[in-house]
């Protein structure tokens, strides 16, 4: 049936039928009644109806408030700069798809924090996946895991002065691991989390906690994953790790030997003398010298000490690592 025909059955003009089939007008009740009359019957105004409700929604554009409904996390990552809020509706949809797409990459088995540490775990998958991003996207040379010990030596040399962690995140990636340093997102009180990668590893620290020790923590608990080859791990919280899983236990052990020697940590312990003076001396005088902040933290860990005890002793560097990062 041409146009020409089916206007003259529907006493329209033959104009007004191609602007029907090409979508420039809308169908209408009245119009798909004259169109089941007019074709015997057959079909239905209410298919006729149908049809036009599904053509429109499939050339319907979506509006950017349903799509940062449609997507997980959606206005955070907008709000956190992860995902530019700028875009047309429809980039930005691909966007955050491909965001989340990424996740299949990013395997990852979660774990609650402890008691006393809200985790909210779409914020943390989010952030991880973010953490992943960041590390694939920048140009690194190819990690040799027979120069750990030498990237561990290099390190030890930067533990005496809290001036040197800048220099750290530097030599960790002239060594072939990627670093990315992302603070977390609100109640997503995560550490670190680090990736062996099959051979192309990455970390990522948030610096939620500014402390140098607690960095110097973190970035070692999480190099000794890599070293381990262990898997993509679950977002670490430092201050709560999870004591039932043996790769957490055994990257913990590893971190704090590589800070301070268990045997000279375990001497110090057992003379019982617990001055700051004493700290000084002996963080001085190990194996590798470390700032006192790092012996201090791991007597507080294990509670010879109280947190409270000698807390300006523990100097900040968030700035300077942010600062560094962001270099």
């Amino acid at each position: 049936m041409t146009n020409t025909h089916l206007a003259e059955l529907l006493g329209r003009s033959a104009q007004y039928v191609t602007d029907i089939i090409k979508g420039k007008k809308a169908m209408d009740v009245d119009l798909a009644i004259q169109l089941e009359l007019a074709l015997g019957g057959h079909p239905k105004a209410t298919d006729w109806m149908a049809a036009a409700v599904d053509y429109h929604r499939a050339s319907a554009k979506p509006t950017r408030v349903a799509i940062l409904a449609k997507h997980e996390f959606a206005k955070q990552l907008v709000k956190l700069k992860w995902i530019d809020g700028t875009l047309p509706p429809e980039e930005l949809d691909e966007r955050l798809q491909e965001f989340w797409d990424l996740e299949r990459k990013v395997v990852v088995n979660f774990k609650r924090s402890g008691a006393g540490l809200a985790m909210n775990d779409v914020a943390k998958r989010a952030w991880t996946i973010e953490v992943y991003r960041r590390a694939m996207s920048r140009e690194c040379p190819k990690y040799d895991k027979t120069r750990f010990p030498d990237l561990l030596a290099d390190l030890q040399k930067l533990m005496d002065d809290e001036r040197k962690v800048g220099k750290a995140l530097t030599i960790v990636q002239k060594y072939g691991i990627r670093v990315v340093i992302l603070p977390n997102p609100e109640k997503c009180p995560v550490d670190g989390v680090a990736s062996y990668n099959d051979g192309c590893p990455y970390l990522g620290l948030s610096m939620r906690i500014a402390r140098l020790d607690s960095f110097w923590f973190a970035l070692m608990h999480e190099l000794m994953h890599i070293h381990n080859e262990d898997s993509q791990m679950p977002a670490d919280t430092i201050d709560r790790i999870p004591t039932n899983d043996r790769r957490e236990q055994k990257a913990n052990e590893m971190a704090r030997n590589a800070l301070i020697l268990d045997k000279e940590y375990e001497a110090f312990v057992e003379r019982g003398v617990f001055t700051f003076s004493a700290i000084e001396a002996a963080a001085a005088s190990g194996h590798h010298p470390v700032h006192p902040s790092i012996l201090l933290g791991r007597l507080k860990n294990d509670l010879y000490l109280d947190w409270s005890q000698f807390a300006r002793e523990h100097p900040s560097v968030r700035d300077l690592v942010m600062q560094t990062a962001t270099a």
